[in-house]
């Protein structure tokens, strides 16, 4: 009886130690990808050079660099290595974009191959080892595609044309100029860009805008004497500081759109005109309709990506100018207040470095 049960011992032993066996996590049979690797690459020409990439485990995770025969060495960064994946990013010193490595490691073949992908083109690049290679890498979740990079450079310039629309708020049907006015067109800004991340930048803007007045001779009857009519123009020019934030890499990742939205402040500088830009100022009780105040926007954008450097945009911003001011222009029937603007615009923008 014992040596039937040491018999039907002996197998359930072996079993639970090959389960066991199986059970390891994959740390403990896959080899370590550190050390140097050789790859042989093609440039543009077609020509083929070497390249040697030396992997090494740090405290914290991995450090890296890659060498080739016309650059020389340069440290990578954003390395992962998770199970047997790999990859990074390469950029060397004065290139504006960088390149990106996603890749295999092989432990049976002792193998190490992946793509460099860089603005929509790809090389596929084999290594052999050269030295190294005995530390177990823990199996781990695949690493992340790496992040679209949408504005691969600092400094950008910015130039448009905008159309800007006239909101009214009328209670009683009680009008003052500011509620008479109405939209016009071939209005022009530039603006400056410096992004501080590729997701968010500072912008200095400079305008050159204004608003039209109805033709409606019911509305401007009562302002007869001013010289107010429909060939009368409220010039609006001015500046802002503002920022910009984008939401491409959110929304849609692999899209060549990329919203944005915008908030600012500035200065702006205005006058109302008897007959267009540039004409007479008109008066409140010989007090002149012109000033510096400040103005607020806000408002939504998008960007088009053309190239690497050159895209279009698209925007709707409100504008508020604080133009009343109820010292200068005290008069009975509040003639004057602050003015609203929407603008519609279409440009372009240019990465400059």
């Amino acid at each position: 009886m014992s040596q039937v049960n040491h018999r039907g011992f002996a197998p359930v032993v072996f079993l639970t130690a090959l389960i066991a066996m199986l059970a390891v996590p994959a740390l403990t049979l896959a080899a370590d990808p550190s050390g140097e690797w050789l790859g042989k690459a093609k440039n543009a020409d077609g020509d083929e050079f070497e390249i040697t990439l030396s992997l090494e485990k740090v405290t914290g995770g991995w450090a890296a660099t890659l060498t080739d025969e016309t650059i020389g060495d340069v440290e990578l960064t954003d390395i992962l290595v998770t199970g047997n994946s790999i990859s990074f990013r390469y950029q060397p010193q004065g290139v504006p974009f960088p390149a990106h490595f996603l890749g295999t490691y092989d432990p049976e073949e002792d193998q190490l191959a992946g793509t460099f992908a860089i603005r929509g083109s790809s090389r596929f690049v084999k290594f052999k080892r050269i030295s190294g290679g005995d530390m177990p890498v823990a199996a781990q979740t695949e690493p992340k595609e790496p992040v679209r990079i949408r504005h691969d450079y600092r400094l950008g310039l910015n130039g448009r044309l905008s159309y800007w629309g006239a909101p009214h708020t009328v209670k009683d049907e009680t009008y003052n100029l500011n509620d008479v006015t109405s939209g016009a067109g071939g209005n022009l800004d530039g603006a400056v860009y410096l992004y501080i991340q590729d997701g968010f930048c500072l912008y200095g803007r400079v305008y050159r805008g204004g608003l039209n007045f109805t033709d409606d001779p019911d509305k401007l009857g009562q302002w007869d004497e001013m010289g107010i009519s429909s060939e009368s123009y409220l010039t609006l020019d001015g500046w802002d500081l503002g920022i910009r934030g984008f939401l491409g890499n959110k929304v849609f990742p692999k899209s060549n759109f990329n919203p944005y939205l915008i908030g600012g402040m500035g200065k702006v500088n205005w006058e109302l005109n008897a007959t267009g830009r540039g004409s007479e100022v008109l008066s409140i009780e010989r007090t002149p309709l012109e000033g510096s105040d400040w103005v607020f926007n806000a408002g939504i954008g998008c960007e088009y990506e053309l190239s690497q450097k050159l895209q279009l945009e698209f925007e709707w911003l409100w504008r508020y100018f604080r133009t009343e001011d109820d010292v200068l222009w005290a008069d009975v029937d509040r003639n004057w207040s602050h003015t609203h603007a929407w603008v519609f615009s279409f440009g372009a923008s240019y990465g400059l470095f």
